[in-house]
């Protein structure tokens, strides 16, 4: 199920896990990649690291420079925007094999 609105899951004391659904879809996974990119387009002081999976991003941040607090409303203020970022074409990568 895709959520409406991330759920965040503190992961030690420097990251923070934003979850976007419950469920492995296209949708969810899309979501999470137009999150990693806002992210990277638009950087925030004390984001250290975005690390995509399939259904969340784990984003290990500075607490020194940014508290839980902003970080969750940088995320919310991002997820308004979204729907206008563009996402790359994936690369084919081909391994040979013997």
């Amino acid at each position: 199920m895709f959520y409406q609105s991330p759920h965040y899951r503190i992961m030690g004391d420097r990251s923070v896990l934003v979850e976007l659904g419950d469920e492995i879809s296209p949708e969810i996974h899309r979501r999470v990649r137009q999150f990693a990119i806002a992210l990277v387009e638009h950087p925030t002081e004390g984001l250290m690291e975005i690390i995509p999976t399939y259904g969340s991003l784990l984003i290990i941040y500075d607490p020194l420079k940014i508290s839980i607090a902003t970080l969750q409303y940088r995320v919310e203020d991002l997820q308004k925007q979204i729907k206008e970022i563009q996402i790359p074409e994936p690369k084919i990568v081909e391994i040979p094999v013997v």
